[in-house]
């Protein structure tokens, strides 16, 4: 395995790690826990210094290549349908690597 293959592979099994961590962040500051905020955005900022970048999903298309659709609903309201509206989990990735999809919820 070449080096740069190599270093990618360990940072997203550290990535991997953390994901939990990230997760129960975001939930917390759903909760308005102001705390918070710093622990995140020092969780972001070492993921951007390994490259580690978020998947963009509420508001985009749905792509199953980047995100993974745990709820549908109905277009009620004449939205476009194949739009994501929700988003559950944050996905990842490193470069073209797909760390994690995003899990969402998409208009139908």
């Amino acid at each position: 395995m070449e080096k740069a293959q190599l270093e990618d592979s360990i940072k997203i099994d550290v990535v991997v790690q953390v994901l939990p961590i990230m997760d129960s962040v975001l939930s917390a500051m759903k909760m308005d826990i102001e705390v918070i905020e710093p622990l995140y955005q020092q969780l972001t900022e070492i993921f951007a210094k390994m490259g580690v970048t978020e998947t963009p999903a509420v508001g985009c298309e749905f792509d199953p290549n980047l995100h993974n659709a745990v709820m549908h609903e109905e277009d009620e309201n004449n939205k476009e349908k194949n739009i994501i509206t929700e988003e559950f989990a944050k996905g990842y990735k490193l470069g073209d690597r797909i760390i994690r999809h995003s899990l969402v919820k998409v208009v139908n």
